[in-house]
């Protein structure tokens, strides 16, 4: 039996992390300031270049959602809303497009910025006295998808 690298074509382009940067220090994340990874924002070209292979998928038809999530809080980006814009206008309308947080910068401001580009947010309750508000002010714009506490309650 020969070795296949590949075992299946690349049909999609699953997730683009806008951000390695992240404004909490979890235990348990890639993040925790003792591990070695840059603290950067995607440049605004390298974000154009991704969405130019997701469009091609799109054109194909195996496209079927996009994520705008990665270890960093990508709402941390200073493009984050012209990011999820052209990310909307990339995979069209009826394609999920999702974002997950940690809700800190998930303000009124923010929510409504997002609200016309019906992403489904995921809310992770890292610091749930925090992230309660971002979940109602998710659910009021109807963005929210589902929140995210299994760090909490998984076993690391």
């Amino acid at each position: 039996m020969t070795f296949q690298p590949y075992p299946r074509p690349v049909r999609d382009v699953h997730q683009i992390e806008l951000t390695t940067r992240c404004q909490l220090r979890c235990h348990y994340c890639p993040h925790y300031p003792n591990l070695p990874r840059e603290k950067v924002d995607m440049e605004w070209e390298t974000f154009h270049q991704a969405l130019k292979v997701v469009a091609h998928f799109v054109a194909q038809g195996t496209q079927t959602e996009l994520s705008l999530t990665g270890i960093g809080e990508s709402l941390l980006h200073p493009n984050f809303i012209p990011m999820v814009e052209l990310a909307r206008k990339t995979i069209g309308p009826r394609r999920m497009l999702t974002i997950t947080t940690n809700g800190l910068l998930l303000d009124e401001e923010m929510c409504k910025a997002l609200q016309p580009f019906r992403p489904s947010v995921f809310v992770s309750l890292h610091r749930p006295e925090k992230a309660g508000l971002a979940v109602e002010l998710a659910k009021k714009y109807g963005i929210l998808a589902g929140i995210n506490n299994a760090f909490a309650t998984s076993a690391f």
